[in-house]
Order: C-alpha cells, then structure tokens, then sequence
C-alpha cells in the first residue's frame, strides 16, 4: 500500500511501520523476559 505512494512521504510511511514493529517486539521480548 504504501510502497506504491510516490517520493519521500511513502517512504517515510514504510520507516515509521518498520520502527512501529520494532518496538513492539522489543516490548513483547522484554515484557515475557521479567516474568
């Protein structure tokens, strides 16, 4: 979906999501490791 948008604002988008997602592993793997 957003692959398809043009220029740096597309792009932008997919860094963000990527970032996003990251973060929410860490959190999930942190998370289940003080348990």
């Amino acid at each position: 979906m957003y692959e398809q948008e043009k220029g740096e604002k597309g792009q932008t988008r997919i860094e963000n999501l990527e970032e996003l997602v990251t973060a929410t592993r860490q959190f999930s793997y942190t998370k289940k490791m003080k348990i």
